[in-house]
Order: C-alpha cells, then sequence, then structure tokens
C-alpha cells in the first residue's frame, strides 16, 4: 500500500459524514434527555396528585371494654336508682359519642382510623400505622378540653 492512494471525499458543498453522524447523535441524544425528563415529570405529578392515604389504629375493644367495666360497676344491686338511669343513659349515649369522638380525631390527624383488631401484620419501618387510642379516650373523656361533650349534658 502505497501512501498515494486516492481518499473518497464528499461532494464539495455538501457535509462531510462525521459532521452528519455527529448531528444524527445529537437529535438521539436529546430524544432520550426530553424523553427521561417528560418521564421524571410525569412520575413526580402522579405521586404529587396520588398521595397515600395516612392511616391510624384505634383500639376500639379496649375502650369498649373499659366503658363496659365502668357500667358494671355503677350498675349494683344496692346502687340507688337514679344512678343506674343515669348509667343506662351514658350507655346509650356512648356509641355516639364514641362515633363522635373517632370522626373528629379522624379530622384532627387528616388520616382513615381503622380497628386495631383489623391490622393482622404492621410493618416496622418506614412509617408505621400510628396507634391514637389514648387521643380518642380523651375524646370521650367530660370535661377535658377538645373532648366531646355527652349528648345528654
Amino acid at each position: 500500500m502505497s501512501d498515494n492512494t486516492p481518499v473518497a471525499q464528499a461532494p464539495t458543498g455538501d457535509r462531510s459524514l462525521m459532521e452528519r453522524e455527529r448531528i444524527y447523535m445529537k437529535g438521539h441524544i436529546i430524544t432520550w434527555a426530553l424523553s427521561v425528563a417528560s418521564a421524571c415529570l410525569v412520575g413526580w405529578a402522579w405521586v404529587y396528585t396520588h398521595p397515600t392515604p395516612k392511616l391510624a389504629a384505634v383500639n376500639i375493644q379496649s375502650i369498649v371494654q373499659e366503658h363496659t367495666q365502668a357500667l358494671t360497676a355503677a350498675i349494683k344491686p344496692d346502687t340507688p336508682k337514679e344512678e343506674q338511669e343515669a348509667a343506662i343513659r351514658r350507655a346509650a349515649e356512648f356509641g355516639q359519642r364514641l362515633d363522635a369522638a373517632l370522626a373528629v380525631t379522624a379530622k384532627e390527624c387528616g388520616c382513615a382510623i381503622v380497628n386495631a383488631a383489623a391490622i393482622v401484620a404492621m410493618p416496622s419501618a418506614p412509617q408505621p400505622i400510628a396507634d391514637i387510642t389514648e387521643r380518642v379516650r380523651a375524646q370521650l373523656q367530660p370535661g377535658l378540653p377538645g373532648a366531646s361533650k355527652p349528648a345528654g349534658g
């Protein structure tokens, strides 16, 4: 092979082959970058507009059991009839007060409340379901700030 072999050159006035390939690759890179940016934007918009619902657990069974024990203690054969009737009225109002306390607590935390007995397994991280039983108990206690008042009194 000699150094005098003719090299094929692009016709005059035409871009060279290397320049055309560079422009062609630039187009692919720009298209790829815009596609990735669009996918990221759509993903962010989806997460922003479809947030994961917040959940909180309440041990309703323990609250009802405590109320039942208090009611049982209030209704004894030696208890005056007026006190027994008042205890029966409180028992009748308890369901409504519990519903109201759950509604107020759900509104305060901005979350859905589930019965703790319905939870089969709970993750330890990153966001376990919060137990807000004590807050509901506080809502049910008459005379406490922020507590719901009984319907009859």
